[in-house]
């Protein structure tokens, strides 16, 4: 945990603490002044604070934004009723108008911690699936049923002198049973992945905090003499609005929601070597090897690299919070240098002089070559590097949870490797041998049978394709591989030739019916082959039909 959250997490919990304080004092008319104003702005600080520090640490933007949205819901629930009971507590028309509004902040905000919950074991990328969205329209309708009830008196009854049960409409199950009915799916969609891998850790938070409100609500229903001066000490709004906060910390803290986390670990455990300042100039990450360096200097080489020393390099970049900053080796250049420096010297000879100098600047361009190599494996591969990091910083306690995240990891790693090595064959080539094609498919399914899974694989063609159409169809089979990754039970593979095209099936047994049409064309070429995609009760099929014009002459 970094030096910043926990300062921010103490600051909140003494806040909490000054404004339970705060509540008590006034309860026994000990203030000199009301204290709900005061207990607003210590609550509204501390929400504020939460979602600042939520934007920081939340891999993706949209999450990070209904974060903040719920932060400032929950601080317009406490503004509406510190009006109430600071300033319109005499006029019954307000009251009952603030009533209805206290509605919709708690509607909208359970809505929205809902939504927090389908984010759940989805990567950064990852979408919702959009009909999720639909619950939007009970949302709103109970919504405006609460605001429109001075016309119809269905969820509260009109009259001034009812009480108890009395002064409830039959909408009013209504809506509660359905905040019962959010509250229970954002259970269940939490702890739906975690209890199917008996990951039983990661949702004990999550679930502690659903338990703690519950056993909160039924104290206070009770009204037990014990529970006085907790209620007293925090009240219903400010408890449900510190649960809300809780609830979706502990989603974040548990990793159920992608994090901006373990950076440092992932970076002393490779070969990158990169460091990183804040703002200040303090060391945040350091480097594996290499000289130290000043904050001026990494400064500086954001606009251009310094020299460190006669093999080194320093080059900057500035990220949000700070610096990231790394070391170039030139050993190597210094080391082609000083030969040309050394031909130089020896030869008398112009034209053994100007052999030995291309020589070399042939050495160099294959030096660049390989750059250049890297870096577009690299850009190909960075989804996948993105998750083995992710896996690899956090793997569980648990024995059983552990192997299946190597089991994960593994699979990742073999792509990397199996893309990598079709890279390299088809870089100078205009085919690739549907041979290698094959192999790499193989030991995909290799390791996919460790997880338990069923697979076979029929191949019934042969030649050489084009090079870019055969990296393509690794690359969708991975983005069906791993959309499906931890529900399916079976793969099977046929490709096949009928009537002059190449006919390539992936067969997927799984519960979820995936749509991955859109991903799929993106990385397939814009001719040679057609995708289409069916589902059937336990089955995904993808079916790729190749023109035979993209075979080459071996």
């Amino acid at each position: 945990m970094y030096r910043k959250e926990i300062t921010t997490y103490i600051f909140s919990i003494l806040l909490i603490a000054a404004a339970a304080a705060v509540q008590l004092a006034e309860a026994r008319d000990a203030l000199p002044f009301t204290g709900k104003t005061l207990v607003f702005f210590l609550y509204a600080l501390i929400f504020l604070l939460w979602a600042k520090n939520m934007e920081n640490r939340v891999l993706r933007a949209d999450v990070a934004r209904r974060f903040k949205l719920i932060a400032l819901l929950l601080i317009g629930y406490l503004a509406t009723r510190t009006v109430k009971y600071e300033i319109l507590i005499a006029s019954s028309t307000a009251v009952r108008w603030i009533r209805y509004i206290y509605y919709f902040f708690i509607l909208t905000t359970v809505h929205l911690v809902f939504f927090t919950s389908l984010y759940v074991g989805k990567s950064e990328r990852e979408p919702i699936d959009r009909r999720w969205y639909l619950f939007w329209i009970p949302t709103a309708s109970l919504i405006l049923l609460i605001l429109t009830n001075d016309l119809h008196g269905l969820v509260f009854v009109p009259y001034a002198h009812a009480s108890g049960f009395k002064q409830y409409g039959p909408a009013y199950l209504l809506v509660n049973g359905y905040i019962l009915l959010l509250a229970a799916l954002t259970l269940i969609i939490t702890s739906k992945r975690s209890l199917a891998q008996k990951r039983l850790r990661s949702i004990a938070a999550p679930v502690g905090v659903l338990a703690l409100c519950f056993i909160y609500t039924m104290f206070y229903i009770a009204d037990a003499p014990s529970f006085h001066y907790v209620k007293i000490a925090f009240q219903s709004a400010e408890f449900n609005s510190l649960t809300v906060i809780l609830f979706i910390e502990s989603l974040v803290f548990t990793r159920l929601i992608a994090s901006n986390r373990g950076y440092d670990t992932f970076l002393s455990l490779s070969s990158l070597n990169m460091g990183m300042m804040d703002l200040k100039g303090r060391m945040v990450v350091k480097p594996n090897k290499g000289p130290e360096v000043s904050a001026d200097a990494v400064m500086r080489a954001e606009s251009r690299a310094i020299a460190v020393d006669e093999n080194t390099l320093l080059e900057s970049s500035p990220i949000h919070g700070g610096s990231c900053f790394w070391f170039v080796d030139l050993t190597d250049f210094n080391r082609l240098k000083a030969q040309l420096l050394s031909v130089n010297e020896e030869m008398l000879n112009e034209n053994e002089l100007l052999m030995a100098n291309n020589k070399l600047r042939e050495e160099m361009a294959k030096v660049e070559e390989q750059k250049e190599i890297r870096a577009a494996i690299n850009e190909h591969l960075k989804p996948q590097f993105a998750q083995l990091k992710t896996i690899m910083a956090a793997l569980p306690e648990e024995e059983g949870a552990y192997e299946d995240a190597l089991k994960d990891a593994c699979l990742l790693n073999v792509y990397i490797k199996r893309f990598s090595n079709l890279f390299l064959l088809g870089r100078n080539k205009k085919g690739l041998p549907l041979s290698e094609v094959r192999l790499a498919f193989d030991e995909s399914l290799d390791y996919l049978r460790l997880k338990g899974v069923i697979t076979s694989d029929t191949w019934t063609v042969e030649g050489v394709v084009d090079a870019a159409l055969g990296l393509s169809l690794y690359a969708a089979f991975q983005i069906i591989l791993e959309a499906h990754l931890h529900s399916l039970s079976a793969l099977f593979i046929h490709f096949k030739e009928d009537d002059g095209d190449l006919l390539l099936f992936i067969y997927v047994e799984t519960e979820e019916k995936i749509s991955l049409e859109r991903e799929i064309l993106e990385v397939l070429p814009p001719k040679g082959v057609a995708f289409t995609e069916e589902f059937e009760e336990m089955l995904c099929i993808r079916r790729f039909s190749i023109s035979k014009a993209v075979m080459i002459d071996a």
